[in-house]
């Protein structure tokens, strides 16, 4: 764990804001999936933060198991998600998450709606 760690002291200035980034993200959201749906394609592509952490996965996975966070990657769902399940930080469950996204898509949806409506 440790070898992991101090290797942050290596990354470059571009790597750690990267970093510094992907924990952020992980503390707002929990997850991070591979796949993201673009308004303007109308089409899921490829979510670039999913890559990077990927590229970073043992450091992310050792830096969250210090505040007993287990950093989870489900390749079969194409999604990376903490697991605080062990520590007292509270996290939502599996269902609850794709309740959110999806009322976050249904949300997204009725916000195009209305811009569209607003410029005619």
């Amino acid at each position: 764990m440790m070898s992991s760690l101090s290797k942050y002291t290596n990354f470059n200035i571009r790597e750690k804001e990267e970093i510094q980034r992907l924990v952020g993200i992980f503390l707002n959201q929990t997850y991070l999936l591979s796949k993201k749906y673009d308004l303007h394609k109308e089409k899921l592509v490829t979510n670039n933060d999913y890559n990077i952490a990927i590229n970073y996965l043992d450091f992310l996975k050792d830096y969250f198991e210090i505040a007993g966070i287990k950093l989870i990657d489900d390749n079969s769902n194409g999604v990376l998600y903490a697991d605080s399940s062990n520590s007292k930080v509270y996290t939502l469950s599996k269902m609850e998450c794709i309740y959110l996204i999806l009322l976050k898509l249904i949300y997204d949806e009725k916000q195009q709606t209305v811009s569209i409506d607003k410029t005619v």
